[in-house]
Protein backbone atom coordinates (compact mmCIF):
# COMPACT_ATOMS: atom_id res chain seq x y z
CA UNK A 1 0.00 0.00 0.00
CA UNK A 2 1.41 3.41 -0.92
CA UNK A 3 1.43 6.42 1.36
CA UNK A 4 -0.81 9.26 0.18
CA UNK A 5 -0.59 12.91 1.23
CA UNK A 6 -3.67 13.94 3.21
CA UNK A 7 -3.50 17.45 1.72
CA UNK A 8 -3.07 16.93 -2.04
CA UNK A 9 -3.22 13.17 -2.66
CA UNK A 10 0.40 13.04 -3.85
CA UNK A 11 2.75 10.19 -3.05
CA UNK A 12 4.64 10.36 0.25
CA UNK A 13 8.22 9.07 0.27
CA UNK A 14 10.60 8.53 3.18
CA UNK A 15 13.36 11.14 3.38
CA UNK A 16 15.44 13.00 5.94
CA UNK A 17 14.73 16.69 6.23
CA UNK A 18 15.52 19.82 8.21
CA UNK A 19 13.11 21.14 10.85
CA UNK A 20 13.24 24.73 12.08
CA UNK A 21 11.89 25.28 15.60
CA UNK A 22 11.17 28.83 16.76
CA UNK A 23 10.91 29.53 20.48
CA UNK A 24 10.66 33.23 21.27
CA UNK A 25 13.72 34.90 19.76
CA UNK A 26 15.56 31.59 19.42
CA UNK A 27 15.71 29.46 16.30
CA UNK A 28 16.84 25.84 16.48
CA UNK A 29 17.63 23.93 13.30
CA UNK A 30 17.35 20.15 13.62
CA UNK A 31 18.99 18.32 10.73
CA UNK A 32 18.58 14.78 9.38
CA UNK A 33 15.04 14.33 10.73
CA UNK A 34 13.25 11.28 9.27
CA UNK A 35 9.97 12.26 7.61
CA UNK A 36 7.48 11.30 4.98
CA UNK A 37 7.63 14.02 2.31
CA UNK A 38 4.97 14.51 -0.36
CA UNK A 39 6.46 14.43 -3.84
CA UNK A 40 3.78 16.83 -5.10
CA UNK A 41 3.31 19.56 -2.44
CA UNK A 42 6.27 18.98 -0.11
CA UNK A 43 4.14 18.51 3.03
CA UNK A 44 6.06 16.68 5.76
CA UNK A 45 4.69 13.93 8.00
CA UNK A 46 6.45 12.79 11.17
CA UNK A 47 6.02 9.66 13.25
CA UNK A 48 4.89 10.08 16.86
CA UNK A 49 8.41 9.19 18.06
CA UNK A 50 9.97 11.89 15.87
CA UNK A 51 7.43 14.47 17.11
CA UNK A 52 8.22 13.49 20.73
CA UNK A 53 11.93 14.01 20.14
CA UNK A 54 11.39 17.35 18.37
CA UNK A 55 9.22 18.52 21.28
CA UNK A 56 12.05 17.56 23.63
CA UNK A 57 14.41 19.79 21.62
CA UNK A 58 11.90 22.65 21.84
CA UNK A 59 11.31 22.31 25.60
CA UNK A 60 14.79 21.46 26.87
CA UNK A 61 18.14 23.14 26.52
CA UNK A 62 19.74 20.73 24.09
CA UNK A 63 23.44 21.21 23.40
CA UNK A 64 23.96 22.41 19.83
CA UNK A 65 26.36 20.59 17.53
CA UNK A 66 27.30 23.90 15.92
CA UNK A 67 25.97 27.43 15.49
CA UNK A 68 25.19 29.42 12.36
CA UNK A 69 24.95 33.15 11.73
CA UNK A 70 21.52 33.99 10.35
CA UNK A 71 20.84 37.33 8.63
CA UNK A 72 17.54 38.99 9.56
CA UNK A 73 15.81 41.32 7.08
CA UNK A 74 12.66 43.36 7.79
CA UNK A 75 10.18 42.85 4.94
CA UNK A 76 9.33 46.55 4.83
CA UNK A 77 12.99 47.31 4.03
CA UNK A 78 12.88 45.13 0.89
CA UNK A 79 12.36 47.20 -2.30
CA UNK A 80 9.06 46.59 -4.08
Amino acid sequence: MRNVCVFCGGEVENHVTRVIIETGDNIIIVENVPAGVCTRCGEKEFSPEVVRRLEHVRREQVTADRELRVPVVEFEAVPA
